[in-house]
């Protein structure tokens, strides 16, 4: 007859700086040991010229996409990517990454610093967390914190290509300027409120199809249309957060 197979012992490794290994015991139980791996910190910084996406250049230049992301989010108050951009324009960023022993790359511990060049104007951003309960806050050279301005981006930035050119209307079928901001995205993705304040109005709008208006207060008001489809629990007369997403 066939032998009977047993597991002597298993091995593996539920997150990268955590090892499980699982061995049998003589008694025919399974004894558990689990060993954390210390993490090596250093801080690395990268930048480079963007000539058609800031996206792609930041890919170029070695930098992870979550710091992209982050980098992204932290000027959503300051540059409308899609408008501010131009080529030449330039950005750096100062983020933590932690290695294993082995020297492999585990994750990052977030962004300290980070700059872009529009235009010839700097524009420096800081990065600080006093409770790590709670998002990070970012603050000019002044000490001034970009959360008392209107998000410029109120969409994930990760998804916009920062393309440039002007821009082609499709349906009218030549290009024209309006009072308003266009993000090309896929559906689904989130939008955020540019800044805290009451919505005024949800529901459909000729020509803007699935439509938002929020009051910020201060006669600051901010549009948003073309929504695929809105948050559960919003709904007129609700209060939202910055950054807080409320449809999609």
């Amino acid at each position: 007859s066939q032998p009977i197979s047993r597991l002597l012992s298993l091995h593996f490794s539920p997150t990268i700086d955590q090892d499980v290994t699982v061995t049998r015991t003589t008694q025919g139980s399974y004894a558990a040991e689990v060993e954390k791996k210390e993490l090596q910190v250093h801080r690395h910084r990268a930048g480079g010229t963007i000539d058609s996406s800031l996206y792609l250049a930041a890919m170029q230049a070695g930098i992870p996409a979550d710091v992209v992301v982050d980098m992204i989010h932290m000027f959503s108050y300051k540059v409308d990517f899609q408008l501010d951009l131009h080529p030449g324009d330039k950005f750096e960023v100062d983020d933590d990454e932690y290695d294993t022993p082995e020297g492999q790359p585990a994750k990052y511990g977030g962004i300290s610093y980070a700059m872009m060049t529009l235009g010839g104007k700097q524009i420096p951003m800081y990065r600080f967390q006093a409770d790590p309960n709670e998002p990070a806050e970012y603050f000019d050279a002044k000490g001034e914190s970009a959360k008392g301005l209107l998000m410029k981006t109120p969409v994930d930035g990760a998804r916009i290509s920062s393309g440039f050119g002007s821009r082609f209307h499709p349906i009218l079928g030549y290009t024209r300027m309006h009072k308003g901001v266009d993000f090309a995205v896929p559906i689904g993705t989130p939008v955020m409120a540019a800044g805290a304040g009451t919505i005024q109005f949800m529901g459909r709008a000729r020509g803007y199809g699935n439509f938002v208006k929020i009051n910020h207060g201060n006669g600051y008001m901010t549009d948003y249309g073309h929504l695929s489809r809105f948050a559960p629990g919003m709904r007129s007369g609700a209060r939202v957060r910055q950054g807080q997403v409320f449809a999609y």
